[in-house]
């Protein structure tokens, strides 16, 4: 089965993210991600995260990624509706408390 995923800018800070987080569709997310990044002039923005149908650690991984990037341009990046198994993985992985997460909109199921 082919899985995809994309990003949908809506405005100047809010950034959807959907589909399934994966090993095949992290290359392609990486580069949305940077590019999305790159254009943007706001300084800090959000990832909302709640029409993910799937994410793995690759997902989480792509998150943390994307806010290294978001670092050496000095933008903030916030994230909200983190799958239940994005929030399992990084409690399991002891790096919750390095996601920037609006925690009233931590988890869905």
């Amino acid at each position: 089965m082919m899985h995809t995923a994309s990003l949908a800018f809506d405005g100047d800070q809010h950034i959807g993210v959907e589909g399934y987080l994966c090993a095949s569709t992290a290359n392609t997310m990486l580069a949305e991600g940077i590019a999305c990044l790159d254009s943007v002039t706001a300084v800090s923005l959000t990832f909302d995260l709640s029409k993910v149908i799937h994410s793995d650690s690759t997902g989480l991984a792509l998150l943390f990624h994307w806010l290294r990037y978001a670092a050496q341009l000095q933008k903030t990046l916030h994230f909200t509706h983190l799958p239940s198994q994005m929030l399992a993985i990084a409690q399991v992985a002891g790096v919750e408390e390095l996601l920037p997460v609006e925690r009233d909109t931590a988890s869905k199921d």
